[in-house]
């Protein structure tokens, strides 16, 4: 608990605590909903499906050296657009609340105090678009990944971070209803809290720091979250599915590691997958323009690792690079 929230009035902490569960209720419902229950195709090209193989772990990327530059802005946009168009027709206080959300929803506000590393994956086994986009322009892999291997874990204890599986949302309409609802919840806990509470609230300080806290509260659960989940509409024949780490920077620098990739360095954390495990590879997918003999490389890569009856597939779309 913050020190500013430990300062308040015990029906305000407590109004802050019941939004709290309200948002920990809303995350629940994502993760049942977002159970995996097909298997998931990461794309890369040879070098990383030798290195994911042999190492068993997966490289999440920070979310600002992924491939959409928006990533992050374009939800935090439809939040903004969203607010503007609530304000005719809203509570003047509940307005002050989602100003103070949207002025908190800025990269420079946030940045020292949360970060994001992202590792993707797709229910889509054979699309050409991700064959060029991750997968050497069609000569590369897609890794399938067995539902087992997603399974929901207990938070670690031995000072590894937690990780949160969210499918992508495209259509803005889809992204702008998750936001309603965590501003809508926000406005409940903000009002009740100041009609029950009429004598804390005639302290200016009391009102500005209960408003200031219910915002950060928002903005930490669910509006980031929203916001890491929602994609531009271009992207939405990649049907992604993404595993992220959220934490602290102070929390997560002792096992961010950084990576050269064309010419740039690249903050990435890697966790462990134990694909070696029977019946966590479900297949891998040779890419449409990979060597005639790729599949004979992908089986003996198999063979010397020792794992066993995964199926090799090839591509069924014509292409040529």
């Amino acid at each position: 608990m913050t020190a500013a929230r430990q300062s308040l009035p015990e029906p305000l902490r407590i109004a802050l605590a019941q939004y709290d569960d309200w948002s920990g209720r809303f995350l629940a419902e994502e993760t049942e909903r977002n159970t995996v229950r097909t298997p998931l195709y990461h794309y890369t090209d040879a070098s990383g499906l030798k290195g994911i193989l042999e190492s068993g772990q997966f490289w999440y990327s920070h979310y600002l050296h992924l491939n959409d530059p928006s990533e992050l802005d374009y939800g935090i946009g439809l939040l903004k657009e969203l607010v503007r168009e609530l304000e005719r027709n809203n509570d003047g206080r509940a307005q002050l609340l989602f100003e103070c959300v949207c002025d908190l929803a800025r990269r420079e506000n946030f940045q020292d105090v949360l970060d994001f590393y992202i590792t993707c994956f797709s229910r889509k086994f054979d699309d050409l678009g991700q064959w060029r986009a991750y997968a050497d322009n069609g000569r590369g892999y897609a890794i399938g990944i067995s539902p087992s291997a997603f399974e929901v874990q207990p938070p670690p204890s031995d000072g590894a971070p937690s990780e949160f599986l969210g499918a992508v949302h495209y259509r803005p309409e889809d992204i702008r209803h998750r936001h309603l609802e965590a501003l809508e919840s926000g406005q409940r806990t903000l009002l009740t809290a100041a009609n029950c509470n009429p004598e804390a609230f005639a302290n200016p300080m009391i009102g500005k720091s209960f408003l200031s806290e219910l915002a950060r509260s928002m903005l930490a659960s669910p509006i980031i979250w929203n916001c890491l989940t929602a994609k531009h509409r271009a992207y939405e024949q990649e049907d992604e599915v993404r595993q992220i780490i959220l934490g602290q920077p102070k929390d997560l620098e002792h096992v961010v590691m950084t990576r050269i990739r064309q010419g740039s360095l690249v903050p990435y954390i890697p966790m462990q997958f134990d694909l070696r495990h029977p019946g966590k590879l479900s297949a891998i997918v040779v890419g449409p323009a990979a060597p005639p003999d790729a599949e004979v490389g992908v089986r003996r890569l198999l063979d010397h690792l020792g794992i066993a009856d995964v199926p090799v597939l090839r591509s069924q779309i014509p292409y040529r690079v």
